[in-house]
């Protein structure tokens, strides 16, 4: 009877250490998987980071080419630039815009 309860008592002590040795690596098993999903989340983190950087670096740079091209439009809607630029780069021929301001300036035409 006393072998038999020393080899129960082994028995239970070696299920008791397969026990924690289980739960031993259970508990690093999460802690890993737990370290891996922070991990990949930082990495979400920094790639949407680098698109929003991106995408207000592209933004600024609309909104410069916007400007630009407004104040392109501005310089050209000028009536005497846009007769400039019809002679000068089409060839046409007008008359002179000082001449065209004095006829409506002598004829009471603003």
């Amino acid at each position: 009877m006393n072998e038999r309860n020393v080899a129960m008592k082994r028995n239970t002590n070696e299920d008791f250490k397969w026990k924690l040795t289980k739960i031993h690596f259970g508990v690093i098993g999460a802690a890993m998987i737990f370290a891996l999903s922070l991990l990949a989340q930082n990495t979400q983190y920094r790639d949407f980071t680098n698109k929003l950087v991106s995408l207000n670096k592209e933004k600024r740079e609309l909104m410069d080419e916007k400007t630009r091209l407004t104040i392109k439009r501005e310089a050209l809607s000028d009536p005497i630039r846009i007769r400039s630029i019809a002679v000068e780069k089409y060839g046409m021929v007008g008359a002179e815009p000082n001449k065209v301001h004095e006829i409506e300036s002598s004829s009471g035409v603003e």
